[in-house]
Order: C-alpha cells, then sequence, then structure tokens
C-alpha cells in the first residue's frame, strides 16, 4: 500500500487501535456523566424517603403530644408512649405514596421532643413509576430542631439497581440536607464510589463525596436513566 492510500503509515492493525481509543472513552464517558447526573439528584430524592419516617406521624405539621396510656389500645402499646409495629401510609406533596413502619416508635420519657425509631423502613412510589426506599437500624427524630439521626446500616435504594450504604446518617428537615461523616458506599450499573463521608443538598440537587473517595466506572453501562430519577 502507498501512502497515497495510507497517508498515517500505521500498519492495518495499528489503525484500528487507534480508532478504538476514543470509542473506549466514549463508553467510559458516557457511564461517567449517567453515574454523575445519578448521584445529583437521585441520592438526595432517596434521603427525603426516609424523611418519610418523621412525615408519617399522624398531624405532622404539629408535634408529637405527650401520649396517655388510656387513649391508645392496649394491644399496640408496650409502655407509656411507645408503639409495637407502627405502620404509616399516606402521601408526600406530591401524591406520591408512601409507607413507613418500624419494630418500635418511641418518645423518650424526660424530654418528649425526642423519638426513639428501631429498625424504621421507609417505601416510596414516585409518580413515574419509580420506586425509592430506605431502612436503618436505629434512628433518632428531635422534634423542635426538626432533625432525624440515622445509624446502623443506612441504606437507600432505587428500584433501578442503585444502592447507598453508610455507617450513620444525619438529616435537617428544615434544611433538606443529608450529612454523614463515616464511611459510604454507592454502588449500581454504572458504577461505585466509595467515600469517608457526604453532604447532600436536596434543594440544590447537589451531592458531594468527602475525600479520600474512589470512583470506578463500568465502561460499556448504559448507566442511569435520567428521567427515572425524577419524582
Amino acid at each position: 500500500m502507498d501512502s497515497a492510500q495510507n497517508p498515517t503509515g500505521l500498519n492495518k492493525s495499528e489503525r484500528l487501535e487507534q480508532i478504538a481509543v476514543p470509542f473506549k472513552k466514549t463508553e467510559v464517558n458516557r457511564a461517567y456523566t449517567s453515574f454523575v447526573r445519578w448521584m445529583r439528584i437521585l441520592l438526595p430524592l432517596s434521603a427525603l424517603a426516609l424523611i418519610a419516617i418523621v412525615f408519617a406521624w399522624p398531624d405532622m405539621e404539629k408535634k408529637i403530644e405527650p401520649v396517655r396510656k388510656e387513649e391508645i389500645l392496649p394491644k399496640a402499646i408496650k409502655a407509656q408512649n411507645e408503639l409495637i409495629k407502627p405502620r404509616f401510609e399516606s402521601t408526600d406533596r406530591k401524591k406520591q405514596p408512601f409507607t413507613v413502619t418500624a419494630v418500635t416508635a418511641r418518645q423518650n420519657e424526660e424530654n418528649p421532643e425526642l423519638v426513639y425509631l428501631e429498625k424504621p423502613v421507609a417505601d416510596m412510589l414516585l409518580n413515574n413509576g419509580a420506586r425509592v426506599s430506605g431502612k436503618a437500624d436505629k434512628g433518632i427524630y428531635e422534634q423542635q430542631t426538626e432533625k432525624l439521626f440515622l445509624e446502623g446500616h443506612v441504606r437507600l435504594l432505587h428500584d433501578s439497581g442503585y444502592e447507598l450504604e453508610a455507617e450513620e446518617m444525619r438529616i435537617d428537615m428544615k434544611t433538606r440536607e443529608a450529612f454523614s461523616d463515616k464511611a459510604v458506599y454507592v454502588h449500581g450499573p454504572a458504577g461505585t464510589v466509595k467515600a469517608v463521608g457526604l453532604k447532600a443538598l436536596a434543594q440544590e440537587e447537589l451531592l458531594v463525596f468527602n475525600g479520600p473517595a474512589t470512583l470506578t466506572l463500568k465502561a460499556g453501562q448504559d448507566g442511569f436513566e435520567l428521567g427515572k430519577a425524577l419524582p
């Protein structure tokens, strides 16, 4: 083959290898873009699914008042202000239904502002048909400051296959922000993230992972469909 037919001067194998490089980069960039979009939008949304635990209490617009023992059915109470296996069903402000369950829900006897939750689980169906859920071993809600503290195997999931695992998480309902200073791990079809903490700002649709952090992308994956993440 003369130079007119092969202006690059490369053999066939070398030319094919050169062509393959930008294709691989395109696949990685596609996965990266999809993963970043998911992290920015879905994770703050999933964190809000756990906040539904708080909204699930009856008349949550008002503070929970101390409950007198005689006002509660005997089968639903173990001790004063403690409910056994409570189950709440309602909808959020966007008319999206959610269900919240727990092993127990108890008010602190000395400080009724504190509500303790054992193994809380929240499940929410979004208007687009997608489902998000969250659970933890323990939860503490401070009614006056509207802050929720979760600890022990905190998990946030989306039915598309994405999941966040953390040792603990603090959620501020007033500012719609979530924080964690402990190890977090995110995995899904497009890749994984390992970090030593995170900050999620729901209103800004922003998620920040605290370093040192490691991002691993899976090339060749279509990744997460952005439209599926939106409520």
